[in-house]
């Protein structure tokens, strides 16, 4: 009985270590906002940008990192800006409302960290003159997905992946920018005492049911 209780504790150990630290994802990826919100299922978690009281005329200064509603964004040594395009006049047609742009020299990287772990992100990327550059978005599951920046527009990339991430890094030459970042699919990590509880846990239900078929065993074999 107990030879066969640790194996089977082990086990559901060993497979609740493997779902949490495999580097295997399989990842879908979005170019349209309303397909990826259908393909989660649930409204996302969005910070929008529109909060925030930015509105110096050339973009307000966040410094080479900034945290806002829990996602952090760093761009190292360099400048992450704040812009209200109604403060900042000369900014391209398309942009409306408030976004975070990015300026820190080849080749111009912003990281980003998520307050949770999520299985699915998405955001609105562009140029702040409206110019086509090439976009790099780098997931902490490992994929890189190599994409461009529309004329004069945004443009929106989504992923769902089966392996959560808290990490992703965005690089673009010249002036780039997000709006509407967004994230769903939460999945908190198991720390190792919930993992070695859930295995006594397992191990105790499994020694109540041996307990119960051995003692209807023995009842039957009383008549």
């Amino acid at each position: 009985m107990s030879s066969r209780l640790l194996r089977c504790a082990g086990l559901a150990l060993a497979i609740c270590v493997t779902a949490s630290t495999s580097t295997f994802a399989n990842t879908v990826f979005f170019t349209d906002r309303a397909a990826w919100e259908l393909a989660i299922g649930g409204a996302p978690t969005t910070d929008t940008f529109e909060s925030y009281p930015w509105d110096h005329q050339a973009g307000d200064h966040l410094g080479g990192s900034a945290t806002l509603k829990g996602v952090k964004y760093e761009v190292g040594s360099e400048e992450l800006f704040g812009v209200d395009s109604t403060a900042l006049t000369y900014d391209d047609a398309y942009l409306a409302g408030q976004y975070l742009e990015w300026q820190n020299a080849f080749p111009n990287v912003l990281h980003v960290t998520l307050p949770v772990r999520a299985t699915a992100i998405g955001f609105d990327y562009g140029q702040f003159y409206g110019s086509v550059q090439p976009f790099l978005v780098s997931l902490g599951t490992g994929d890189t997905v190599a994409l461009r920046t529309k004329a004069h527009g945004y443009a929106f990339f989504g992923a769902v992946s089966t392996e959560p991430l808290t990490r992703f890094s965005l690089t673009s030459p010249e002036f780039p920018l997000i709006d509407n970042l967004s994230y769903a699919g939460m999945s908190p990590v198991p720390e190792p005492g919930t993992l070695l509880l859930f295995a006594s846990g397992l191990a105790a239900a499994s020694r109540r049911a041996w307990k119960r078929r051995t003692q209807a065993r023995v009842a039957l074999g009383d008549r």
